[in-house]
C-alpha cells in the first residue's frame, strides 16, 4: 500500500485527497507492523495463561503509542510526522513483544527471524522492482494502480515460492497454498519436504 499510495488515493478517494498521500504511506507501514504484532502476540499470552503479561504489554503499547503521537502532535503538529511517530512507537513495541514471546513459549529470536525471512526478502524484491520499473507511465491512476498491483503481486509470490523451494519446501503457508493449487489442478499428491 505504501508503494501505490498515490494511485490508490487518487483512484479510490479522488483528487481532493491528494495531500493525504504521504500520510497514507506511513500509515500503511504502521498497519503492517501493527498487524504483525497482533499475529505474533495476539492471544498467545492468554492461551498460555499469561494474562497479566498481556495486560502489561497492551498497556505499554498504549502508553508508547499515545505518548509518541501526542508529543509529535504537540511539538510538530504535522500529520505526516504524527504518522511517523505512530510507526516508530509500534516498531519499538514489536521488539519488546518479540522478547516477551521468548519468555512464554520456546521461541528464539532466530526462529522468529527465520519465519519472517522469506516474506521479508520477497517484500524487498517487490519494493525494489516497483521502485525501479514504471510499467504504466501514464497519468491514469487506475491503470497505474492495476499495473503496480499485478506486477507487485507477481514478484512477491514468485519470490516467496522460489525461496520456499530453495529452503527445502518446509511446512508453512507456502506448502498449504502449493498443495491447494495442486489439488485444484487435479494432482492429489502431497508436496514432499526435502530431507536435511
Amino acid at each position: 500500500m505504501a508503494l501505490v499510495a498515490e494511485d490508490f488515493v487518487f483512484t479510490v478517494l479522488g483528487d481532493q485527497w491528494g495531500e493525504a498521500v504521504p500520510l497514507m504511506r506511513w500509515l500503511a507501514i504502521f498497519c503492517a507492523i501493527a498487524g504483525l504484532c497482533q499475529i505474533l502476540g495476539g492471544h498467545i499470552f492468554v492461551v498460555m495463561g499469561r494474562e497479566k503479561l498481556m495486560f502489561f504489554l497492551t498497556s505499554l503499547r498504549l502508553v508508547l503509542f499515545s505518548s509518541g503521537v501526542a508529543l509529535s502532535a504537540w511539538y510538530w503538529g504535522d500529520t505526516e510526522l504524527i504518522a511517523m511517530a505512530a510507526l516508530v512507537t509500534t516498531a519499538c513495541y514489536a521488539v519488546v513483544l518479540s522478547f516477551s514471546l521468548q519468555r512464554v513459549i520456546a521461541v528464539t529470536p532466530s526462529q522468529i527471524a527465520a519465519t519472517l525471512l522469506r516474506p521479508l526478502i520477497s517484500a524487498g524484491a517487490m519494493v525494489f522492482v516497483l521502485l525501479s520499473v514504471d510499467l504504466a507511465p501514464t497519468d491514469n491512476h487506475v491503470v497505474s494502480l492495476a499495473a503496480d498491483v499485478i506486477l507487485g503481486g507477481t514478484i512477491y509470490l514468485s519470490s516467496l515460492f522460489m525461496l520456499w523451494f530453495i529452503a527445502g519446501r518446509p511446512a508453512g503457508p507456502e506448502k498449504v497454498a502449493a498443495e491447494l493449487l495442486m489439488s485444484r489442478l487435479g494432482r492429489q499428491q502431497p508436496i514432499a519436504t526435502k530431507p536435511d
